[in-house]
């Protein structure tokens, strides 16, 4: 079991995946496990929404992280970020627009 950035990066040959890399990680992941369900886990428990928009946030912070890692070099940080809001905004953009 690995972490997402770990993953890409192997996938993508930006980074060795190691042996205590992959150790630490998984010890995070059962960590996280052990404090989710200490009140146990149901599908309908308040915090599930939560914890799926963390989930949400930690999987798109490290694609960018990974995936930026390829033309940060290439262009300058105001440039870099500018294009990470716009394709954050048009990503948010359909759930903005719907409303129930």
């Amino acid at each position: 079991m690995g972490d997402l950035y770990a993953d890409l990066c192997g996938a993508l040959k930006l980074e060795r995946v190691t042996r205590r890399k992959a150790m630490g990680m998984t010890i995070a992941v059962i960590g996280i496990a052990v404090l989710a369900s200490e009140n146990g886990v149901s599908a309908h428990s308040p915090s599930v929404l939560g914890d799926a928009i963390t989930m949400t946030g930690s999987i798109g912070f490290a694609m960018y992280v990974v995936l930026g890692n390829g033309v940060a070099g290439r262009y300058d940080p105001l440039t870099m970020t500018a294009f990470s809001h716009y394709a954050g905004a048009l990503m948010v953009l359909p759930v903005a627009i719907y409303r129930p």
